[in-house]
């Protein structure tokens, strides 16, 4: 293993939901890698939980970024504040329970791009 892959080993050892692996969740034109469970009941229940609600928002501000970084379509320049964007996760989930939150970054998405 090189001391990069050690490195970045310990470094997500310290997120809450380190047990749980990374994986890939496939779209039709992209791949979304996504961290632990990420349905939408695990996103309200990580209400409860300070630490793990803090990786869910800095893993959706990559999300919004690395769209941005592609350049493919129009560059989200509104993002909300992490108030804003967790009612708007918030009320997706409640709407969508089957749906994942990784879906709800899409809408997100969708949604700051039509304005």
């Amino acid at each position: 293993m090189s001391s990069s892959a050690r490195k970045s080993s310990s470094v997500s050892s310290r997120f809450p939901s380190s047990s749980q692996k990374p994986r890939a969740t496939a779209r039709s034109d992209y791949t979304i890698y996504i961290f632990g469970s990420s349905s939408c009941g695990d996103w309200i229940d990580s209400a409860q939980n300070p630490a793990l609600r803090k990786v869910y928002l800095a893993w959706m501000s990559g999300f919004v970024s690395g769209i941005n970084a592609t350049g493919a379509r129009k560059s989200i320049e509104n993002y909300p504040g992490d108030s804003t964007m967790v009612l708007f996760i918030d009320k997706y989930c409640r709407e969508n329970p089957l749906r994942n939150f990784n879906e709800g970054g899409a809408a997100l998405v969708r949604d700051l791009r039509a304005k």
